[in-house]
């Protein structure tokens, strides 16, 4: 079973009052949102029309639509697992291994969204003699690679495979300030797959 079926499975009650609170959270962004959405609208209106206002709000309603996007992706993420090692299995076996959680999630500050940048609090799973590396399995059932979500990896291949990419036209594309940064070592790198979660 995957870690994510598995915190659905194992988590019923505690994700549907989750799930309130996180309607609740989300609204909350939104609402913060709709002020700076309105204050655009209100503020192209009551100026000139020119080609030049017309980018501008383009650009503004980008940006505030993007940052809206990622702050709703980090809240949503950052819920996944539960607060207490307590609500989680004792114990998980990684590659014939068996590992359990820390005390307290840890954050992971490099975390690249289609949006943006943003830091993922989850759980580090460690076997008790600390053998082996460390497990997220939360990272995996999210299907990071390399700290990317899998709309941006997707969205890194389709720019590199365009005809005439070279891998310092594929970064200046992302860098550009619709596209979450995405720098040479990361891009670059060997793809490192993950470990494959048994139980």
């Amino acid at each position: 079973m995957s870690y994510g079926m598995m915190l659905v499975a194992l988590l019923p009650e505690s994700l549907l009052r989750e799930a309130h609170s996180m309607a609740g959270d989300v609204r909350r962004v939104l609402r913060e949102s709709e002020d700076e959405l309105v204050a655009l609208v209100v503020g192209f209106q009551s100026t000139e029309l020119t080609p030049q206002s017309t980018m501008q709000f383009e650009t503004a309603l980008q940006h505030v639509v993007r940052e809206t996007a990622r702050r709703v992706c980090e809240l949503v993420y950052n819920r996944l697992e539960p607060d207490s090692p307590a609500d989680l299995p004792e114990t998980l076996t990684v590659s014939g291994d068996t590992h359990a959680p820390a005390k307290e999630k840890t954050p992971h500050a490099d975390v690249l969204t289609l949006f943006g940048r943003i830091t993922l609090h989850r759980f580090v799973w460690r076997q008790p003699d600390h053998r082996s590396s460390a497990v997220c399995p939360l990272e995996e059932a999210l299907g990071l690679i390399r700290g990317c979500t899998p709309a941006l990896a997707e969205r890194v291949a389709w720019l590199g495979a365009q005809a005439g990419a070279t891998q310092r036209l594929v970064i200046d594309r992302l860098r550009r300030p619709s596209t979450p940064s995405v720098g040479r070592l990361r891009f670059c790198r060997p793809r490192c797959f993950g470990r494959r979660i048994v139980s």
